[in-house]
């Protein structure tokens, strides 16, 4: 918190100079610090570029209207295009000392300004005219709040532009505040904020009526009570001082030396000589007239008792302490106003605390040409501290506000210059045609004897003796009106206000574009108007939901409710005047499509389907696209297409619905398209069956749509199914049927197929013969089985069947009895079902003959004399016959049992006997006879030669001999043909690689 400090009270007075001349002086000199590049130019709440002020052309301005050191010389002044100024000015005489002034405090009485505060910060805007006052401190010695509103005071009026502020520094006090006449804004930096005890380094623009935080790459340290002023001698704002925090909230104090220009902070402490000591509640003031920065007070410890009484000044990189050069000086104090007065062309200092038993001063001094002067006032504010004083060049003269003295907290307001303050305030300056106009002419101190005059009046206004004159202007035009006060004295004070009176505001258009459109599009409403007192604010009515109303010529919304709106766009100039024009807009509901279908989910290929989308809303006209269909249907703009689906899948087809702006909506639905049906493997089972018997019909059935139906045609009698496979019945009816199966698809696609089936009649035995029925045994016997009806394959059986045929299992064989008998043979016939047929056959078997003896008698036998053979025989059939074979000369064959011969020859002879019965039965056997020759004569002495068996064999031999010598000599003999040539010796072949053979590449 701060502590009470009491000052003395003084007054005197001095004559109103006139502004300007001490900026022009200042340009003079040349900046020797390199800093950053100008800034760029700064932007207000409207949007307009404002670029920096011109000193080249304030300087220019200034001595054109005759201010400056009398008899001065003209100073030559150029711009260079970095924005820099060079100016010369011939050697000046000495500066001459203060004197008698008719300048003085007057108090603004009236005049309603902020509330009361004290450590509050305030400096002059000479682009905008107008004193800028921001924070402070509310009434009270405990600080326990901070304030943060923002005031402009111009002319006798104060104004709170703080409702009005899109950006602002936060609450605070103490911050240093100053013109940065290079850059063209005020700048506020740093401050001190309570109870919270935050310390700021921020950095903040204020230009237009808005405040704007500026992004410096470096600034100085958190710091609050730091003094600053612009050097016009070096291009910069020069801040020295302040106090600061250390990380464990101690109170530390500078003495760095700081400069400002383009935007950004620069540390000069290094490059600086002289420093003074380290100082807070210390101020600081340009002289413009000997180019130099004064610093004076403030505290130079955290001690209680800290205030000093020196005096330092400042340029070019280097402090200079001129206490030692001063013979009178103001006493020690802080928090004392401190500015340069362009009037005077001197700083001024006034009040200030000290910790002597006579707390606040009320004194008035004057720096000028490097001493200190007080002047005694009659009148003057009451002595207080912490007050705020500028230098309001655009009123000329410099205004104090606000301070205490810890008994009363002050928010007056006092000006320090002519004698006799006058106003002109013309309310509003900016009007339009037909609206009220109100001038008001003020003075300070308040007098009676004043007279009022008027000139420059628009036409519908006239000039009257009146502190207030009220009229309705009737012609449009710029106007410069002024009011004119005389004294009882024969002194006329004249003040001049600008008033601009403009047509009423006009709207030459209002449009949205589009018009039409859909929920969720961007229309731009567009409001042109002309004439009107600047700014026009625009406001907009009868708008759909999501669109909202803003002070632009044009609107960018997204309608969410459709309907159709009359809008109305409505223009209000500054000063109230208000005009509308109307417009239309319709709004569509979002495109929707609120079903989409098909005709049938479930398809065959080549089955056709409908899909129809139903849809409402969107802007027309409305586009359809649909993704995802089956093969052989293509997308068609149209919410109902036909196809006809080529290929088989489940496809989950979309429809996109689009409107004029592309809005866009879809929905799908699913739709199976299944391969055609297909019938295949129908048949019977078993395909050829008994009448009666039990046929079953099977087949295999896939692809198509949904559940299948059946249907039969060609069925026998006693055959009525309508299921799927494997339905069974007995046919009632013999015959060959082509039995059809229909299969139809739940879409409605119907394949077929068909198969036979065979009904047969029951198996019967129609013929059983055997051949021959009568045989001998071993003779072959042919079974013969003639069956009709059944089902094959037919099997066969036998019973009592000969000995030897057993086994038999086909309708024909053949066998070969072995054993006699007489023999009822039956088949049986079985077929695939089973049933049965029967038949006999009766089989008469003899038995086959047999030579059971077989001899002749007598045996041997004599050549010449008789023997008997003789065959018996057992078995056969019928009568039996009888051959001979190898019978000796003498002997022949009879078919008789018995055979009488006489042989002839003698020999061993090997006879058989084949015995044959009526079946053609054969029996053979042999026996052998010997035939001897007729014993010889035993009386005749010797034999015949002829008579001996060895002679007649050889005989027998040599005739055979001579026979076939006598053959081959009469083959040798015969004679050739005559017709028979010999056949030509065929050619030898020749070689295979004579010509035209295989591989030699003819």
């Amino acid at each position: 918190m701060e502590w009470p400090l009491r000052s003395p009270k003084g007054s005197t007075a001095f004559r109103l100079l006139r502004l300007a001349l001490p900026v022009a002086i200042a340009l003079l000199a040349m900046p020797t610090v390199q800093l950053p590049a100008a800034s760029p130019p700064s932007r207000g709440p409207s949007g307009v570029v404002v670029f920096a002020v011109d000193p080249v052309a304030l300087a220019a301005a200034s001595l054109a209207a005759g201010h400056g050191p009398a008899a001065a010389p003209g100073a030559q002044c150029s711009l260079a295009p970095s924005a820099s100024a060079t100016c010369t000015l011939p050697s000046l005489a000495p500066h001459p000392s203060a004197g008698p002034t008719n300048e003085n405090w007057v108090q603004l009485t009236g005049v309603n300004g902020p509330s009361r505060r004290w450590i509050t910060m305030m400096a002059y805007d000479p682009i905008d005219n107008y004193t800028v006052l921001f924070g402070g401190v509310p009434p009270g010695q405990a600080v326990s709040a901070t304030l943060g509103d923002t005031w402009v005071y111009a002319a006798g009026v104060w104004t709170n532009l703080t409702a009005n502020l899109t950006a602002a520094p936060s609450m605070r006090y103490a911050s240093s505040l100053a013109w940065d006449a290079r850059d063209g804004y005020l700048v506020l930096f740093g401050g001190h904020l309570l109870p919270a005890n935050t310390v700021y380094n921020d950095t903040w623009e204020f230009l237009h009526g808005a405040w704007t935080p500026l992004t410096p790459t470096s600034a100085p340290a958190a710091r609050w009570r730091a003094a600053m002023t612009y050097d016009v001698n070096d291009s910069y704002l020069l801040l020295f001082g302040g106090t600061g925090l250390t990380n464990t909230s101690a109170q530390i104090t500078f003495n760095d030396t700081w400069a400002f220009a383009g935007g950004q902070w620069t540390n000069l402490s290094s490059t600086t000589t002289g420093h003074p000591l380290p100082r807070y509640r210390a101020s600081m003031a340009y002289d413009a007239r000997d180019k130099y920065a004064v610093l004076f007070g403030g505290c130079t410890s955290t001690a209680s008792l800290c205030e000093t009484g020196d005096t330092w000044i400042y340029t070019n990189h280097s402090w200079t302490n001129k206490s030692s050069t001063l013979t009178t000086h103001p006493s020690a104090r802080v928090y004392f106003g401190f500015t340069w007065d362009s009037a005077l062309k001197a700083d001024l200092l006034f009040g200030g605390s000290t910790s002597t038993t006579s707390g606040q001063q009320g004194d008035t001094w004057l720096f000028l040409n490097g001493t200190w002067s007080s002047l005694a006032l009659a009148t003057h504010p009451a002595a207080r501290g912490y007050e705020a004083l500028a230098d309001d060049t655009g009123d000329g003269y410099l205004m104090l506000f606000g301070g205490t003295d810890y008994t009363t907290y002050y928010n007056d307001t006092w000006s320090f210059g002519p004698a006799l303050v006058t106003a002109l305030h013309v309310a509003p300056t900016t009007l339009d045609q037909g609206q009220n106009l109100t001038l008001t002419s003020a003075a300070w101190p308040t007098l009676t004897s004043y007279n009022r005059s008027y000139a420059g009046l628009p036409a519908g206004c006239a000039s009257a003796n009146l502190t207030r004159i009220a009229c309705v202007p009737t012609a449009a035009g710029a106007y410069t009106i002024e009011g004119f006060v005389n004294t009882t004295t024969g002194a006329s004070y004249t003040r001049n206000g600008s008033i601009t009176i403009n047509l009423p505001p006009q709207i030459t258009s209002f449009t949205a574009t589009p018009s039409v459109l859909t929920v969720g599009v961007t229309t731009n409403l567009s409001l042109f108007a002309t004439a009107g007192t600047s700014p026009l604010s625009y406001a907009y009515t009868g708008l759909p939901a999501g669109c909202f109303s803003a002070n632009r010529t044009w609107i960018t919304c997204r309608p969410s409710t459709p309907g159709s709106y009359t809008l109305h766009g409505i223009v209000r100039d500054a000063v109230g005047n208000q005009t509308s024009m109307t417009a239309s807009l319709t709004v569509f509901a979002p495109p929707a499509v609120t079903g989409f279908t098909v005709s049938r989910t479930f398809v065959d290929v080549g089955q056709a389907v409908t899909f129809r989308a139903n849809e409402s809303g969107g802007t027309p006209p409305v586009h359809f696209a649909y993704t995802g269909l089956p093969g052989g249907c293509s997308s068609a703009d149209t919410n109902l297409l036909a196809c006809v689906p080529q290929s088989a899948g489940t496809y989950i087809v979309t429809v996109n619905a689009s409107d004029t702006f592309g809005y866009f909506v879809h929905a799908a639905v699913t739709v199976t398209v299944a391969a055609d049906p297909s019938l295949w493997g129908f048949v019977a089972t078993p395909s050829s069956v008994d009448l009666g018997a039990s046929v079953t019909f099977n087949f295999s059935v896939a692809n198509g749509t949904g559940a299948y139906t059946f249907a039969y045609r060609g069925l026998p009698r006693g055959c009525t199914i309508t299921g799927g496979s494997g339905q069974s019945c007995q046919p009632t009816v013999t015959g060959t049927f082509a039995v059809i199966v229909s299969v139809t698809d739940g879409a409605g696609f119907t394949v077929n197929a068909t198969t036979s089936l065979v009904v047969n009649a029951l198996p019967a035995v129609t013929s059983f013969t055997v051949t021959p029925n009568v045989v001998d045994t071993g003779q072959s016997l042919n079974f013969v089985v003639a069956a009709g009806g059944g089902t094959a394959p037919l099997t066969y059986s036998f019973t009592l069947l000969p000995t030897g045929c057993a086994g038999a299992t086909t309708a024909t064989f053949s066998c070969r009895p072995t054993a006699a008998g007489t023999f009822s043979t039956a088949v049986t016939v079985s077929d695939a079902f089973h049933a049965t047929a029967q038949g006999t056959a009766v089989v008469i078997v003899h038995r086959a003959p047999t030579v059971t003896s077989f001899a002749a008698s007598p045996a041997p036998v004599v050549a010449g004399t008789s023997t008997t053979l003789t065959t018996v025989v057992a078995g056969g059939t019928g009568a039996l016959t009888f051959l001979y074979t190898g019978l000796p000369l003498g002997c022949a064959s009879v078919n008789s049992s018995s055979v009488v011969c006489r042989p002839t020859v003698t020999g061993s002879y090997s006879i058989t006997v084949n015995v044959t019965d009526q079946l053609g039965s054969s029996v053979q056997a042999t026996t052998t006879l010997v035939v001897t020759p007729v014993p010889a004569n035993p009386s005749s002495g010797s034999g015949s030669l002829l008579g001996s068996p060895w002679v007649l064999l050889g005989l027998l031999l040599a005739v055979v001999a001579v026979a076939a010598i006598a053959v081959i000599a009469m083959r040798r003999r015969r004679p050739r043909s005559p017709t028979t040539a010999e056949p030509a010796a065929a050619p030898e072949p020749e070689p295979d690689w004579a010509e035209g053979s295989e591989g030699d590449g003819a």
